[in-house]
């Protein structure tokens, strides 16, 4: 007699290793919006950085002629003036007699010493075309006129 075989099961194929379409989709999907976020975040920066340093350099053209102004400033009459830098920033600057909240001119009139409000403003087109300004301001004691002999 033969020995009897069981009667066969039908073998199960081994579970498939990977991943499915829907997976891979969604992963890529995923991976594309932080990618984006990602140039996003960059590109705000790198626009950021741009605008400090053309702020930056308008400051240290506001400075340059602010301290020009207070070396330079003897009269004490309110003046303007104005010019241009090699960039094409346009700058302004006017000087005018100053007095504090709490005083008046006529308080001040006998003092030997004027107080003069100096003021200096930077204009210029940023690179995305927008106009923009930076302005100081400083105070600055003048001999006044008639005590000078």
């Amino acid at each position: 007699m033969m020995p009897r075989l069981a009667p066969s099961t039908p073998r199960r194929a081994p579970p498939a290793s990977g991943f499915t379409l829907l997976e891979v989709i969604v992963a890529t999907a995923i991976v594309g919006l932080v990618f984006v976020a990602m140039m996003e975040i960059f590109s705000s920066g790198l626009r950021t950085e741009g605008q400090a340093d053309e702020y930056a350099t308008a400051m240290q053209h506001a400075t340059r002629v602010m301290n020009d102004l207070l070396i330079n400033t003897r009269q004490s009459t309110p003046t303007q003036f104005s010019g241009t830098f090699d960039d094409g920033a346009i700058w302004q600057a006017s000087s005018e007699i100053y007095h504090s909240a709490s005083e008046s001119a006529e308080s001040t009139d006998n003092l030997p010493l004027v107080r003069m409000l100096l003021r200096v403003q930077v204009t210029w087109r940023s690179r995305g075309g927008t106009e923009r300004h930076v302005e100081i301001q400083s105070l600055k004691n003048i001999l006044r006129e008639s005590s000078k002999s």
